[in-house]
């Protein structure tokens, strides 16, 4: 859910507050995209090599809640290195959490269990994607419009009320915007996605605050199935 919290509220800070086009919006998120990889590499490495995985929920956890604590401070004149730099500790968490969280799903089941709770996990996962965009663009069209008094336009208050605001922040139109209209609309951008970064932030510490109850199970260091070859009844093909 956080992962496609940041993947679709962040270009909407990059295009409507940065003026970014869409193409730069791309250019200027991939901090985030790319460092997940490096993220969720060292997290499986770590895994292989301890056996724990606990703390990789936690740090994770606590990484998206830094990380979308620092988003939420975003303002129209911050500068890049900011939004750079708060990118990619929001990437560490979602790394840490995606890599680790099916194996120590599987750690407690048998092998004849391992498909249905991975298409399991998978079905909530995907789930939690459905709720990641529903969530927060529910909060951000709702505090947009409570917002909408100090745009002095009344014509740009009427296109951006509704849950317009998010399509157009997508093209040039606050670029065409007069100077003193477009820093008010801008304004009311930062004040939207402000909320929309804080309760991101409460998810992450729910996450986090769960990993405390969550019971340590060694993970297997050899395979158990019922579905691998029975020493008694190998057989040898002849190849001719």
């Amino acid at each position: 859910m956080l992962l496609e919290w940041v993947v679709y509220f962040l270009p909407i800070y990059l295009m409507a507050v940065v003026g970014a086009s869409p193409l730069q919006a791309g250019v200027y998120f991939l901090p985030y995209t790319v460092f997940v990889v490096p993220f969720g590499i060292f997290a499986g490495g770590f895994m292989s090599k301890t056996g724990l995985y606990k703390p990789l929920h936690s740090g994770g956890f606590a990484l998206s809640a830094i990380g979308c604590g620092l988003l939420s401070m975003l303002k129209e004149d911050s500068p890049k290195a900011e939004w750079v730099c708060f990118q990619i500790l929001a990437a560490g968490g979602t790394g840490f959490v995606m890599t680790a969280v099916l194996p120590s799903t599987l750690a407690a089941l048998p092998e004849k269990d391992v498909a249905t709770a991975t298409g399991t996990y998978s079905f909530l996962r995907s789930f939690g994607f459905i709720w990641g965009i529903t969530l927060p663009g529910i909060i951000f069209n709702g505090r947009f419009d409570s917002q909408l008094h100090h745009i002095s336009d009344q014509a740009v208050r009427a296109q951006l009320s509704n849950g317009a605001a998010y399509s157009f922040a997508t093209g040039g139109y606050i670029s065409s915007l007069p100077a003193s209209t477009r820093g008010e609309v801008e304004s009311v951008y930062v004040y939207a996605l402000q909320t929309v970064w804080q309760v991101a932030i409460a998810f992450s510490l729910l996450g986090f605050l769960l990993v405390f109850g969550e019971k340590y199970v060694e993970l297997r260091k050899e395979l158990q199935t019922e579905f691998g070859l029975d020493e008694g009844n190998e057989k040898t093909v002849e190849i001719k």
